[in-house]
């Protein structure tokens, strides 16, 4: 036999370290699994292991002994109906299988009988169970006893199905993964355990369904939360509209698997809204119609009393007699009045329309002055009353505004002193308060002054409301709509002026207006 040489010495040398080495570490691995299986028995909680069958594939000593098993290997190959009520376990499998289906783990509240007859909650957290090629061969489950917990009522879970509105999750494929109480309801549901694994399309009509499913996609699409008004069907056949609130659902590391909503009924508000719609359309009809109306009778009564006016003018020239000339005077004052009228009228409803639109343009501020002057001479005469104009040299005539709105003001407040005034005079004063040559503007201020019945100090305010007069006893002595100084105020603030009043009883008043011009 031949002796063993050098070489293969340290060949057979090399393989048995080898094969110790091999030993070892299968004796370490051996080890390992002994005591990671040590472990998992002796852990607290109930921890299983089943195939798709529903088979106990493993699990540790506190689940074998409180379902009624001495060991733990008495556990592997019995099903779920060897130790629980058919309908527990019939509930638990079909949980099992809708982990499975959707291959997502799931925290899910069960309930289950122990050996000694007692009825416990728990709080399962479930996981499909995969071989080496990633395949759902069955699941993986801790449960936890909530009994305790449960009997106190404040379980997160119970919180969530208390909740009011409609509260639901889902996935992001469109899938639903649980909601509250009012939202299984609603949808004519059992429970909200009922709409596990639906979507949109099993609950609502297909043309609702791709609707909400617009919203729900730019929501996990985008990562952004996303409020809209939307309209489903409920249980009973009711069409109600709903103002939803989603956000993404995030997981750990911030990807988007998912949203929650949050939906509110808001049906009676939007017919609360359509009916204050309805009603409004109605009222500006009802409005038009009123303002077409007082425009024709300002037409139809100015046209008559224009020229009532005239003849009333022609026969006073034309007339010696003294006490018919006064009579005719009155008519004319009378006449002259009721234009007024027409006018503030028309002015205050071409106001409240937004109708009086701001027209610029260059006119002759001193000439329409001396005009509004020549029309309420008359009146200042007839009380013996001074008409003073005070329009410096300096002071530019020309100037580029609203023509209108200025004519319109200085009318009513003119008009106003005169009324106010029974002896002294009324004077009207224009004044330069600055100017830029550069920029061709112009600032101009108009005063009012006369030597009336004067404006309590607490009224001062209040005269340029619609409507408003200083006190009752005027009524008959002072006529008047109480536009007058509303349409001036309205007026001004329209050229960007301002407006100011000062007064004392008895002794009289002044209002002072501020208004910018361009030079042309």
């Amino acid at each position: 036999m031949k002796k063993p040489t050098k070489k293969s010495k340290e060949t057979i040398a090399k393989l048995k370290a080898q094969l110790d080495d091999v030993s070892n570490k299968l004796a370490g691995e051996q080890e390992k699994s002994r005591q990671l299986e040590h472990i998992i028995a002796s852990m607290p909680g109930h921890i299983y292991w089943m195939d798709k069958d529903g088979r106990i594939l493993g699990c540790n000593d506190e689940q074998a002994r409180n379902v009624g098993f001495s060991s733990r290997l008495d556990m592997i190959g019995k099903t779920i109906h060897d130790f629980q009520p058919k309908e527990k376990a019939d509930k638990i499998l079909a949980n099992n299988n809708e982990i499975m289906s959707l291959g997502l783990s799931k925290v899910i509240e069960e309930t289950g009988n122990l050996v000694d007859g007692n009825e416990k909650t728990f709080l399962s957290h479930k996981a499909p169970l995969r071989d080496e090629k990633n395949n759902i061969i069955g699941v993986l489950g801790i449960s936890t006893d909530i009994t305790a917990h449960k009997n106190n009522e404040f379980t997160l879970e119970n919180i969530i199905a208390l909740m009011p509105g409609h509260v639901y999750w889902q996935n992001k494929d469109g899938v639903i993964l649980g909601c509250n109480d009012e939202q299984a309801k609603n949808l004519g549901l059992k429970s909200r355990s009922y709409i596990v694994g639906k979507t949109i399309y099993d609950l609502q009509p297909k043309e609702q369904a791709n609707h909400l499913q617009i919203i729900n996609y730019k929501v996990i699409q985008t990562g952004e939360a996303q409020i809209a008004e939307e309209v489903s069907t409920l249980a009973n056949g009711q069409t109600k509209t709903f103002l939803s609130q989603k956000v993404p659902l995030q997981s750990k590391n911030g990807d988007v698997i998912g949203l929650v909503g949050i939906s509110v009924d808001i049906t009676a508000r939007k017919e609360m809204e359509e009916a204050l719609r309805f009603a409004k359309e109605r009222a500006e009809i009802t409005n038009n119609i009123k303002s077409a109306f007082i425009k024709n009778m300002q037409h139809d009564i100015r046209t008559p009393l224009s020229g009532l006016w005239g003849m009333a003018d022609i026969l006073e020239r034309k007339i010696k007699d003294t006490t018919l000339s006064d009579y005719i005077n009155n008519i004319k004052l009378c006449t002259t009045e009721l234009l007024n009228f027409c006018d503030s009228i028309l002015d205050f409803t071409n106001i409240e329309h937004g109708n009086q639109l701001l027209l610029f343009r260059k006119f002759d501020n001193r000439a329409l002055i001396m005009k509004i002057a020549s029309l309420e001479e008359p009146a200042a005469k007839s009380k013996g009353l001074n008409l003073i104009l005070d329009y410096p040299k300096a002071v530019p005539e020309i100037l580029i505004g609203d023509e209108f709105r200025i004519y319109r003001i200085l009318l009513n407040l003119v008009s106003n002193a005169i009324k106010f005034t029974e002896k002294g005079y009324v004077k009207v004063s224009v004044k330069k308060l600055k100017s830029d040559k550069e920029k061709r503007e112009i600032i101009f201020q108009f005063v009012i002054k006369d030597t009336g019945i004067g404006i309590p100090k607490d009224k001062q305010t209040y005269i340029f409301e619609k409507f408003s007069r200083l006190s009752p006893s005027n009524r008959v002595k002072y006529k008047g709509l109480g536009l007058g100084l509303r349409i001036v105020k309205e007026f001004v603030n329209d050229l960007n002026g301002d407006i100011k009043v000062s007064s004392k009883v008895k002794v009289g008043s002044a209002f002072i207006c501020t208004i910018p011009f361009k030079l042309p």
